[in-house]
């Protein structure tokens, strides 16, 4: 049973491209917040909806600067055990094309 004042429950739908992006500050050289973004598009999610994403969720905090100014600061590298390599472009799909998935 949940108690009240408890987080509402949230189904998880395996469909849904929910990713956790760690930031960087580019200014201060330091790491930024740890932002879960949803990808729009599901299974068609791509690099420029996962950009569109962080904007979204990057100009809540920054009432200084609109998403469309953000959306050309965000650069999106993927990082594993060997290498780092940044996704310049939009149109590749998270899953199809560069198996990433959601979590």
């Amino acid at each position: 049973m949940r108690e009240e004042g408890s987080e509402p429950w949230v189904e998880f739908n395996p469909n849904e491209m929910t990713l956790k992006l760690v930031t960087w500050l580019a200014e201060t050289h330091e790491p930024g917040p740890i932002l879960e973004v949803t990808v729009p598009g599901e299974h068609d999610a791509s690099v420029g909806g996962a950009r569109a994403s962080a904007a979204k969720a990057l100009s809540q905090g920054a009432e200084d600067r609109s998403v469309e100014e953000l959306m050309a600061l965000i650069r999106l590298v993927r990082i594993d055990n060997n290498q780092a390599a940044p996704l310049n472009d939009d149109t590749l799909s998270l899953r199809k094309q560069l198996n990433i998935w959601p979590g």
